[in-house]
């Protein structure tokens, strides 16, 4: 099988890692995430809460810019994909560089929030480009569609099987390594697969989508046996 080595464009993954960002720590639009002001009656106390959250927000940000220069010269975000029977398997990297290095506390947070959304930002144009790949495969076949991604860690799977994704995927070829239980370094890495389909229903249920369990309960889900 062919590996497919995705290059990003640094200005296009920067704005997606920014929205991403903000929506991690709280600070987009309707985020919700960070909000100190609390329910009021008084006019006056409204007022002031709204000031203090805005000053607040107003800090976290300096924080989140600051710590954004620091960790965006060293992250290094590429990917790999590869097509096998109507699956693409795919890992991801947001390199070596990625792990947090400051000493201070919300500094060494902010960094890890911004590998965290360089890679969230990473799947999302690697499944664009996938699906333009999928496209010139089955040209003028508007009815086959990526399903959801599977992998380790989805809706039941073991991630003692990352292992076996990463190598389907080529993912050695951008210095992903494997480790024992599932683990990878550099460790803002990921890995699954998407299926090539007619059917856009395909892919777990309601159910499975919200569910907090691990794996070993998937064999007592009153969802799955029913």
């Amino acid at each position: 099988m062919k590996t497919v080595i995705v290059e990003f464009d640094e200005k296009e993954a920067a704005a997606a890692a920014q929205k991403a960002f903000d929506q991690i720590v709280g600070l987009g639009d309707g985020a919700g995430g960070f909000d100190l002001q609390p329910e009021t009656d008084d006019e006056a106390d409204a007022e002031r809460f709204a000031a203090m959250n805005e000053g607040s927000k107003r800090r976290l940000r300096v924080y989140a810019q600051e710590a954004h220069e620091r960790c965006s010269r060293r992250i290094a975000l590429k990917a790999a994909y590869r097509f096998d029977e109507g699956r693409y398997f795919y890992a991801l990297t947001a390199g070596e560089g990625s792990a947090a290095e400051s000493d201070d506390v919300m500094a060494a947070f902010m960094e890890d929030a911004w590998a965290t959304a360089y890679v969230n930002a990473g799947m999302e144009l690697l499944r664009e480009k996938i699906a333009e790949d999928l496209a010139e495969r089955f040209p003028g076949d508007g009815e086959v569609v990526l399903s959801e991604a599977f992998g380790p860690g989805y809706f039941g799977e073991s991630i003692e099987k990352t292992g076996e994704y990463l190598a389907a995927a080529g993912g050695g070829e951008i210095g992903i390594t494997n480790l024992e239980g599932g683990a990878m370094i550099p460790e803002k890495s990921c890995t699954g697969m998407y299926i090539a389909t007619r059917d856009p229903e395909i892919g777990p249920g309601p159910g499975c989508l919200k569910c907090a369990g691990n794996p070993a309960g998937c064999a007592y889900c009153s969802i799955r046996n029913k």
